[in-house]
Parts: structure tokens; C-alpha cells; sequence
């Protein structure tokens, strides 16, 4: 076995005055990592090692200094996710033939909280403010959505039925863009998705969180598109007017200005 050393990639060329690149140093994690996040406030990482039949969290500063295990859980089909400055989400990996589990972990009061529980197929998306998960499941071969809030306990299905995935929320937490079909015919979702043996007809949906009012954005159809959106990876920029995403179809690259259309 060897060790790999740090190593150096430059990024870009040099420019008309001659300026040399600019040099990113490169150094390996000493051991496995299987998941990771990144701190919204951007000088943090979290990352997952698996000892067997088991998971560890672990945070650490950007250069792995300052590394500590936060928590370890009973489990290894696992993801992260960090949305709110002292909130990691811990997620099983989604899947119709078993329960979903969701755990947050709060840097602060350093407890780990279930969050979701008992739901097939779950796949989850918590606010940027934690207060709030918006996720999909799985209930007798039915696709559904929900928005949970954790301050009331309330739990709201959504008009439209979609993937958590195919989600995304704004920096304030107050709305909610989503690819979601028209029509979503019965089975064994989220993997038939994952696999690829189904393809979805997105139209593009605002849900506002405060009243649960959706509104329909853009219908690709209607619009005479000339081709069919299976939306994924959904993105917004600072200003939460130009939504980003991939279309799974093609793997295109898409953007539609809010208020204007594409």
C-alpha cells in the first residue's frame, strides 16, 4: 500500500500581462470518506467515515485541523447535508423498499435529534433556517410530497406531487422551486427514478412556504417547449432570480429567469 502526497493543480493560464496561475494545493484525507458537506458559512466541512457496520460524523476545519467526532450512528446507507449554520442533516439513502430516517445534529446543544421517521422511499430537503423539511416518499407505490414545519408539528401535503431532489429553497427559507409532473403514474419510486427506467415531465412550480400556495411557473408544453424537462439538481443564485438546473433527459444545462421564463 502507498500514501499518496499533496500535489499541486493550477487552475486557468497565464493572462495578456503574464501573471502566473493561480496554484490550489491538494492533499488527500488519510482516511475514507463516504459523504460530505459543507457549512453554508463556508469554513467548516462535515464528512462521514465507516467503521464496520456503523457511521461516524466528523467536522473539521477546511485543512482537517481541528477534526472531531460529533456523533456516530447504528447505520451505513447515509448522506449529509448541512442547511442551517448549526444544523447538520444525517439521511438514510432513499429506497421503496424501506423506512427513511432523518437525524439533524445540532453544533450547538451537541445532540442529535430524529427528525423524520416510518416514511418509505423518504427523501428530504430542510430549510436553509432548519425550521422547515420539505419530503417525498413513497405510500403504496404513490408518490406524495410534504412540507413538515418543527415548530408547530404540522405536516402539509403539497398540490403537487415530486422528488425532493428535484427541490430547491431560497436563502430565506420562504419559497420553494420545484420540478414537479403533471402526471406521475404509480411505482416503485424514488428508485425507478434513481435507475433511470422512468423519465418525468416537469413543470416548474413556486410553493410559498408561509401559506402553502403553489403556483405554476412554467409548462413546457403549454409554452410549445419543443422538448420534455426531467429536472434535477435544481440551483438559484444570490439574487433568487435565476433558477439553474439539469435536465436528466440530456444532461443539458438549463436557466430560467423567474418572473421572464427562459
Amino acid at each position: 500500500n502507498s500514501v499518496a502526497s499533496s500535489s499541486s493543480l493550477f487552475l486557468g493560464t497565464e493572462d495578456e500581462v503574464g501573471s502566473l496561475p493561480q496554484t490550489l494545493t491538494i492533499k488527500p484525507n488519510p482516511t475514507a470518506a463516504f459523504d460530505f458537506a459543507i457549512s453554508p458559512l463556508e469554513n467548516q466541512i462535515a464528512y462521514l467515515e465507516h467503521p464496520p457496520e456503523s457511521a461516524n460524523l466528523i467536522v473539521a476545519n477546511w485543512d482537517n485541523t481541528k477534526r472531531e467526532k460529533v456523533a456516530s450512528l447504528p447505520l451505513t446507507q447515509i448522506s449529509l447535508a448541512w442547511p442551517a449554520a448549526d444544523t447538520i442533516a444525517i439521511q438514510t439513502k432513499a429506497s421503496y423498499l424501506s423506512d427513511g430516517l432523518l437525524y439533524f445534529y445540532n453544533l450547538k446543544t451537541k445532540k442529535l435529534d430524529k427528525i423524520i421517521s416510518g416514511v418509505r422511499g423518504l427523501s428530504a430537503k430542510a430549510s436553509p433556517d432548519a425550521r422547515y423539511v420539505l419530503y417525498s416518499g413513497n405510500n403504496n407505490n404513490a408518490l406524495f410530497t410534504a412540507l413538515y414545519d418543527r415548530r408547530t408539528g404540522k405536516v402539509d401535503r403539497l398540490p403537487f406531487k415530486t422528488l425532493a431532489e428535484k427541490c430547491v429553497w431560497t436563502r430565506e427559507s420562504a419559497l420553494v422551486y420545484c420540478g414537479a409532473p403533471a402526471d406521475t403514474p404509480n411505482g416503485n419510486y424514488p428508485d425507478i427514478w434513481y435507475q433511470g427506467s422512468t423519465a418525468l415531465k416537469d413543470n416548474l412550480w413556486e410553493l410559498e412556504v408561509a401559506t402553502k400556495k403553489a403556483t405554476l411557473l412554467f409548462n413546457p408544453e403549454l409554452n410549445n417547449l419543443g422538448e420534455t424537462i426531467d429536472a434535477t439538481q435544481l440551483t438559484l443564485d444570490e439574487t433568487n432570480q435565476q433558477l439553474y438546473f439539469i435536465n436528466k433527459n440530456d444532461f443539458s444545462l438549463w436557466r430560467l429567469t423567474l418572473g421572464t421564463g427562459f
